[in-house]
C-alpha cells in the first residue's frame, strides 16, 4: 500500500471519529434521544381501558388520601400567613417572629450556581424566588454548555408555589408551571414540583427541589438536593442535580451562593 493511499485512509478514518464525536455529544445525545417537536393536535377521544380495579383504587385514593392532604395544606397555608401576619389562631409562639432574612418563606431571594457534568461539559443556574406568605413565584434558568461539540441547551422553569410551613424549621410547597427546553429545537410542557427545606437552629439546613415535567411524550425528571449554610441575608450552598430522562441524563455537582430577604 502506497503513501498516497495510506493518507487517504487516515483522512477517511479521522472524518468518520469526527462525526461520531459530535453524535455522541453529551448535550446532543440528551436533546436527540427527545421525540421532534409537534404542534399537531391530539385526539381528544377518551380511552375505555381502565378497569373496575382501577377505578376503585382512584375512588380510594380520592376519597381517603386527597382530603388528609386537604387538611395539612390548609394548616401549613395558615401557619406561613402567622409566619408574617401573626394572628391569634396560631398557638405556636415561634411562629409570631419570623425576621427579614429568615430561611423559610423569603419574601425576595436570588441565586447563582455553577455544575460540573463532566471534563466537557457544564452549567450556569440562575433562580429567582419572590412571595408572601404562603404564595409564592419562582423562575429559574439553567445554561448548559459543551466545549467540544460546541452545542448549548438552555432551560426555562416557571412555578407558582403554594407555600407551607410545619412548625418554625420546615417548608414545603406545591408548584405548578410550565418548563421550556432550547437547543436545536424548542419544546415546552407542564411542570409540577414539589420543593422543600429544613433549616436547624444554627444556620445550616438540607433543600430538596424535585420537578417533575412532560414535553408532548415524554417525562422529564429534574432532582436538586443540596446542603446550605446560611447567614442572615446571604447564604452558600452544595450539592447534587439531576436533570434526566428516560434515555439521557445531565447530573453532576453544583456549587452557589444566595441571597434572600
Amino acid at each position: 500500500m502506497n503513501g498516497k493511499t495510506l493518507a487517504s485512509c487516515a483522512l477517511i478514518v479521522l472524518w468518520i471519529g469526527s462525526i461520531s464525536a459530535f453524535s455522541e455529544s453529551r448535550l446532543g445525545r440528551f436533546e436527540n434521544s427527545l421525540p421532534k417537536p409537534t404542534r399537531s393536535t391530539r385526539s381528544a377521544t377518551p380511552s375505555h381501558s381502565s378497569s373496575l380495579a382501577a377505578s376503585l383504587i382512584e375512588t380510594l385514593f380520592v376519597d381517603v388520601l386527597v382530603e388528609g392532604l386537604f387538611y395539612g395544606m390548609a394548616y401549613g397555608g395558615l401557619n406561613s400567613v402567622a409566619l408574617v401576619y401573626p394572628f391569634a389562631w396560631t398557638d405556636d409562639e415561634a411562629l409570631l417572629h419570623r425576621v427579614p432574612g429568615g430561611a423559610l418563606i423569603p419574601f425576595a431571594a436570588a441565586e447563582v450556581s455553577h455544575q460540573w457534568i463532566d471534563s466537557g461539559t457544564r452549567a450556569w443556574d440562575w433562580r429567582g424566588e419572590f412571595g408572601l406568605a404562603l404564595m409564592g413565584v419562582t423562575v429559574r434558568r439553567t445554561f448548559y454548555r459543551e466545549k467540544k461539540a460546541d452545542f448549548d441547551l438552555d432551560t426555562t422553569q416557571i412555578h407558582g408555589v403554594y407555600r407551607m410551613t410545619f412548625g418554625e424549621r420546615f417548608e414545603a410547597g406545591l408548584a405548578f408551571g410550565a418548563l421550556e427546553l432550547k437547543g436545536r429545537d424548542r419544546r415546552d410542557g407542564f411542570s409540577f414540583g414539589l420543593p422543600m427545606r429544613w433549616h436547624s437552629r444554627h444556620g445550616w439546613g438540607i433543600e430538596y427541589r424535585p420537578v417533575w415535567s412532560t414535553l408532548e411524550e415524554t417525562r422529564l425528571a429534574d432532582h436538586d438536593l443540596a446542603v446550605v449554610l446560611g447567614w442572615r441575608y446571604a447564604y452558600l450552598r452544595a450539592g447534587y442535580r439531576w436533570f434526566y430522562h428516560s434515555d439521557a441524563s445531565l447530573d453532576g455537582v453544583q456549587l452557589g451562593v444566595g441571597l434572600k430577604w
